[in-house]
């Protein structure tokens, strides 16, 4: 699928007109293959456009930038720090924290590795009232760890610590509690 001189793809749409006045539209234009997880997505952009920026976030008075070849390299790194903790396939881990490139590294760390991801609201976390229904989430979903932005932010609050794992972040630091 070639790209325009604007660099945009180019595109049809196919109208189907029913008698009751639906209009279905569809591309005649074939979709190319899909990647089968976002590991394989991700190492083909790594090959692709390794110096091309995949993720950015606000950091300070700047932007803290990371290419796919970085987000592939610290994607593994990441995910062989889970397996040494013991992440394993089918465990879970929860997400504690908003949006941004930390959590986006753990969270397609953990895909690598095969757990399943626990998206959980920030807030549950952050607003006493809401830890009934923070606990109720953990108890419900068993993950083995937790990820969390900045657990410093609630320090003696966290409904995690009697879990066998868990793992707190301010650039992908990770802490056992073997209690």
């Amino acid at each position: 699928m070639g790209e325009t001189s604007a660099g945009h793809v180019p595109h049809q749409v196919a109208i189907e007109r029913r008698a009751d006045g639906a209009m279905i539209l569809r591309s005649p234009i074939a979709l190319p293959p899909a990647a089968r997880s976002t590991g394989e997505w991700l190492r083909r952009w790594a090959h692709e456009a390794p110096g091309r920026v995949a993720v950015a976030e606000r950091s300070g008075d700047g932007w803290r930038e990371v290419s796919y070849a970085e987000l592939l390299e610290t994607v593994r790194a990441t995910a062989a720090g889970l397996l040494d903790r013991g992440l394993l396939p089918g465990t879970r881990i929860a997400f504690l924290s908003g949006n941004g490139v930390d959590h986006l590294i753990v969270a397609l760390a953990a895909q690598y590795v095969g757990a399943v991801c626990v998206p959980l609201a920030e807030q549950y976390a952050l607003i006493p009232e809401a830890a009934g229904r923070l606990s109720y989430a953990l108890r419900s979903a068993k993950p083995v760890m937790a990820f969390a932005e900045d657990a410093g932010g609630w320090p003696g609050r966290c409904p995690c610590r009697n879990s066998p794992t868990q793992a707190s972040s301010r650039r992908g630091a990770t802490e056992r509690d073997d209690r």
